[in-house]
This record gives structure tokens, sequence and C-alpha cells, in this order.
């Protein structure tokens, strides 16, 4: 009782002193709280994408030996398919059928400006040609669920789902459509993909209506989000003019059970007869380069900033408490020169710090609430450029604009920062950590001198 009492005397006395002590010890809690703070958030966001990409690989082509189509395209076929869907832990998959059509009853978007991407022999033939991507699931398909799109209304495609269509809302009204209108569509004859030399034509009804923007400036008028169809695998057969036997996917996706099914499953799936050479399965979240490394910078910047709390912490409060407690070498000399121990000046230095640091500590929690948004948004900006920098570097910004090599270098834009008050916990202790050693660093100097000497240092 009698250190406390000690102790109360000397903070309520020194009020400047106490003030300045304060101010650092709330820079130290809010940086620390804040950082936690951040770090919780970023394992929310972490725990979100996991959910939807952790669970699932996709079967595509191996461009290293396998081409694929004239363009490109995944050659993947349904014997392929059915074998990797019978293994024990797949659940489901989303077929991808790619279809090159012409629009006849509506008008392609172009690029802004009236910038000319097309010389007189493409627009003739490709003028008003764009992609249909059949498929089995929309609501599943890697765009949506990274929301790279977002469904804005109607519903989403299904396996059951004949000559149905969703489009870009900007299309949408480019074009005055809208819930129930029908859209008119031929095979492109031009198309090297056409290996049928189809002509098929189709009429699909919208369905639905998505969002989503170009993250990078569109060098043709193919890569706009705009001209980006969705539709059913009956409207891709159809318009390709294929059939079970002879049909090729871009590729599949694939659903696990859960994550730690993944591996075995995958080893399983490397057993089967299937040509491993030309073929080969991919996690999903490989295909998601910039969100994971986002994740990584996040973590690594949150780091940062903690440690910054601890080192301002260790440093300043050392520095500080070595001056304050070398004015009071009077004070310590005659405590010990009348026998009270080492142990309980030091616990006197540790209980001022700590009457000061409650307040403090008290006021970090409101403080953080309204900073660590803020830095958190700063964050996440300075992570999504560091990301966007290196994959660009690693592959000398050949990445184009279109819808796939956005998924690729997709990156976190935002987090939802809350500051809890369970957190407090964990920074009390980092806190109590720092003060501890801080009065030990700022004490050991005159706690190493015997009273005497203190003493003869102030005559």
């Amino acid at each position: 009782m009698e250190v406390i009492l000690r102790a109360w005397r000397f903070v309520t006395r020194k009020r400047m002193k106490s003030t300045i002590m304060a101010f650092i010890l709330l820079l130290m809690s809010t940086m620390i709280l804040s950082g936690l703070a951040i770090k919780n958030a970023t394992d929310q966001a972490a725990g979100e994408i996991g959910k939807k990409v952790q669970s699932a690989f996709v079967l595509e082509n191996n461009a290293r030996y396998n081409m694929g189509t004239p363009r490109g395209a995944g050659t993947v076929k349904n014997k392929d398919i059915e074998q990797i869907a019978k293994l024990d832990g797949v659940t489901g998959s989303v077929r991808r059928m790619d279809s090159l059509v012409d629009l006849k009853n509506a008008k392609q978007a172009r690029l802004p400006d009236g910038t000319k991407d097309y010389d007189a022999k493409k627009e003739k033939d490709y003028g008003e040609a764009v992609n249909f991507m059949g498929v089995n699931d929309s609501a599943q398909e890697l765009k949506f669920r990274t929301e790279t799109f977002k469904l804005v209304s109607g519903r989403h495609i299904k396996s059951d789902d004949k000559f149905k269509v969703l489009i870009h809302e900007d299309f949408a009204k480019l074009n005055n459509l809208k819930l129930g209108s029908k859209i008119k569509v031929q095979a492109n004859p031009h198309d090297p993909d056409n290996l049928q030399k189809s002509r098929e034509s189709a009429e699909v009804e919208v369905v639905g209506i998505f969002s989503g923007k170009n993250s990078r400036r569109a060098a043709v008028r193919s890569e706009l989000f705009e001209n980006i169809f969705y539709t059913d695998l009956a409207t891709t057969r159809k318009t390709n003019k294929v059939n079970y036997d002879n049909e090729i996917y871009q590729n599949v996706t694939f659903f696990a059970k859960d994550v730690n099914a993944m591996s075995r499953i995958l080893e399983q799936a490397k057993k089967l007869p299937i040509d491993w050479k030309m073929y080969q399965l991919t996690k999903s979240e490989q295909e998601l380069a910039g969100i994971t490394s986002t994740l990584g910078g996040i973590y690594g910047l949150v780091f940062g900033v903690m440690m910054f709390g601890v080192i301002l912490g260790v440093g300043v409060l050392s520095l500080v408490l070595f001056l304050w407690i070398n004015e009071r070498k009077k004070e310590v000399g005659v405590l010990l020169s009348i026998g009270v121990s080492k142990v309980k000046i030091v616990l006197q230095f540790v209980a001022e710090v700590l009457m000061i640091f409650v307040v403090s500590f008290l006021l970090s929690f409101f403080v953080s609430g309204s900073v660590s948004q803020k830095i958190g948004d700063n964050l996440v900006s300075q992570a999504s450029k560091n990301t966007t920098k290196e994959i660009n570097k690693s592959l000398n910004g050949s990445f184009g604009a279109d819808a796939d090599s956005s998924v690729t270098t997709k990156t976190i834009d935002h987090i939802d920062v809350t500051v809890r008050p369970e957190l407090l916990i964990g920074t009390f202790g980092f806190a109590m950590g720092v003060i501890m050693v801080a009065v030990l660093i700022g004490a050991s100097p005159i706690l190493r001198l015997k009273p005497k000497q203190l003493l003869m240092e102030l005559e």
C-alpha cells in the first residue's frame, strides 16, 4: 500500500510530466490496438475469401504442352470431367463452354472516346461478335464468387436452363433491355474456334443483370465487361453445333466438401487415366494471386504498425523514464538508505506508469475507434498498389483487361475494421510487456548505484 501511495503522490504532483507520459502511452496503445483491430478485420476477410475459393480446384489445359484450340481456348473433355466428378469428396462442378456469336438485334458496347480497335476487315467479320460463356451454375462461377461481377437483378443461370442469358447492366442500358427481353444471336462463321463451321442461331431470354467494372483500360471491345454474357450450356451447345461426344470445355471448377479434403482428392485425381501432360489441376486460390498477395501485404504492414507502437513504447518510454528517474536520485537514495528494497522501488515506478496508463488505455479504445478504419484503408491501399506492381513486374505488364485477367489481378479494396472490447485484452498484454521493459531499462542505471553513491552525486 505504501508503494501505491508514494506512486499516487508523485503522479498527482508532477502533472506536466504525467501528461507527457500519458500522451506517449496513448499513442502506443492506439497503435497496438489499431493494429490488432486491422489484423482481426484482415483475418475475417481472409476467412470469407477462403470459404469461396479454398475448397475448389480447376481442370484446365496445361498451357506448357497443350495450346488448345486455334485461339488457345480449353479442350477439356466430358470423359475426364466425369472421372473427377465421381471421386469421393467432390460435391459439384461448374463447367464453362465458350461460343463466339454475332448479336442480331443488339449492339456491342464500344471503347470510350470512339477509340478504333478493329480494322475494316475485322470490323466486318467481328463487329458485333461477343463471347457467350455457357455455364451450368453462374452463381458458383469464379468471377461471381470473387465478386468481380455482382448480380444486381434477376437470377443466376441454372443447370436445367435452356436459352437464358445474363447481361451486364451497361449493355442493358445501351440496348434498352430488361429482364424478360429477348436477344437473337448466331454463331460467328469467321471464328477459328468454330470447328463445326456452325451457323446456328438462338434466341435467349434475359433472366439476370450483373454489374462490374474493368480494373484497367480495355485495349479492344472484347475486353469490356459490358460485352460479357453468361448463358446456359444448352445455348452454347446449339451455337457451337456440338453434342456430348464432341463438345469441349474451357475449364471445369470442382468443389470439395471441405478444404481439408482437397489434398486427398487431388492425389486421387492424379492417379486417374487422364493425360496429365496435356491437362492440369489448379487450386482456385492460385488463380487469385492478387487477393492472396494483398492479404500477405496487409499482414506485413499491420505487423509493421504494431512493431512501431512497441518500439515507440520501449524507446521513447525508456528515455522519458530515464530522464524522469534520473531527477529522483535523492529520493531513490533515501529510500534505499532506509531499507526500501530495489524491487519495491521498481514496483513504485511501475505503479506510477500504470496509473497514467489506465487513463491512456481507456482513451485509446475511443481514439482507435475513430482512426483504425482510416489506418486500415491506407494499409489496404498500399498493399494493393504493391501487389499490382509486383504482378505487372513479374509478367512484364502482359495482363490484359479481360475478365479472367481481372480475377487474377484483383486485389482487396476494403476491409471493415471494428475495435471490439475483447481486443483490449491483447492490447493490455502488449502494453504491460512494453511498460515493464521500459521501466527496467529506464531505472537500471540508477538502481545499479548504491545509496551512498546516489547521495554523493547530488552534493
